[in-house]
Formats: structure tokens, sequence, C-alpha cells
């Protein structure tokens, strides 16, 4: 009896070690035959929205002291929203100068608005900003090394460049009450 329980054990224990060696057989004598490569791939995405609401920004001479000093719009809060994948250079300029649309022949120069940008609402970012005279060429506003997710940055228009009663004659009743001068000024962000 004790040598058929022997004969069992040792019969147990070579089952055990076919069935290992089958198992290592299996998964392959090379360990590189295991191996699986994983991609993270990161698409560039880049996205500058001018907040709805603020399209239309004037900047109204009422007053003498207007005249006299020039003038600056309200400050846009959060004018522009910023998505991108990576470091960004926001951009700006002027489609030409400021034009009466009823055809007065004056025109005001598009150098005469400045457009200052600072950070907005929950923007602790470290960006760098340059004031920017509008020109019809793009110029550097806003530079960023990070990436970004909803940031906001405040915009003032500038206009104290019209100081010294410089548009007092660019008012013609016959053009409208107030004659308005518009020019379109356009945002774009580009990869850092």
């Amino acid at each position: 009896m004790r040598t058929k329980k022997v004969f069992l054990v040792a019969l147990l224990v070579t089952i055990g070690l076919v069935s290992v060696n089958s198992a290592k057989a299996q998964s392959g004598d090379d360990p590189a035959d295991n191996n699986v490569t994983v991609n993270i791939k990161l698409h560039p995405i880049q996205s500058l929205v001018v907040t709805e609401g603020q399209r239309t920004v004037d900047i109204e001479y009422q007053t003498p002291e207007d005249y006299k000093n020039g003038k600056i719009s309200e400050q846009q809060l959060d004018h522009l929203t910023v998505f991108s994948t990576g470091g960004f250079t926001i951009s700006v300029k002027s489609d030409g100068n400021f034009v009466n649309a009823e055809g007065y022949s004056e025109s005001i120069d598009a150098g005469d608005v400045q457009i200052v940008a600072e950070a907005g609402t929950d923007n602790d970012a470290n960006d760098s900003y340059t004031n920017v005279d509008l020109s019809t060429d793009n110029q550097s506003l806003i530079i960023s090394e990070t990436g970004a997710r909803e940031r906001k940055y405040n915009i003032t228009y500038n206009n104290e460049a019209g100081k010294d009663d410089k548009y007092l004659s660019y008012y013609n009743m016959s053009y409208g009450n107030p004659t308005v001068y518009t020019a379109q000024v356009t945002y774009s962000i580009e990869p850092k």
C-alpha cells in the first residue's frame, strides 16, 4: 500500500511538472513576444472665442474733456477665451483705418487705437503681454508658454491718441449723429 502511495505521489509530481512546462511553452520562448506597445497620441487643438455680447465696442466722445484727453473703452472683461494644447500666441490686427460708412472722406488712423490685454477671471498663468497699436499687420498681443483650458483675457481699447482735439473736424452732421468711424479688429491664435 505504501508503494502505491509513493507511486501515486510520483505520478502527481510528474504530471505537475509536465503541466508547468506545457504552460511555459504556450507563453512563448521569447519574453518580448508578450509585450504590447501603447501610444498616447496628442493632437493639436486651438480655439479663440470673443465673448458674445462684446462683439461691438464703442468709444464715445461726448464732452469737451473727451476731445481734449482722448478716450479709453470700458474694460471688456473676459473678452477672449482660449483653449490650446501647448503654448500659443494671440495676435491682433485691423482691416484698415477707421472709416465712416456714409462715405465721409476723412478716416481715423488704425494706430490711434491701442489694444491692451491682461489676465481675466481665474487666469493665474504667467503669460506675457504687449500693448499693440492697431495696424493691418498681425501683431503679437499675448504669449503663453503653457496650454490652456478656458483661459480668459480682459481687453481695453485705448484711444487716447485722439487727444488734443484731433477729431474736432471729423464730426459731420450730414453723416449721422453721432458720426461713426468703424474698423474690424481680428484676433488670431497660433501655436508657439
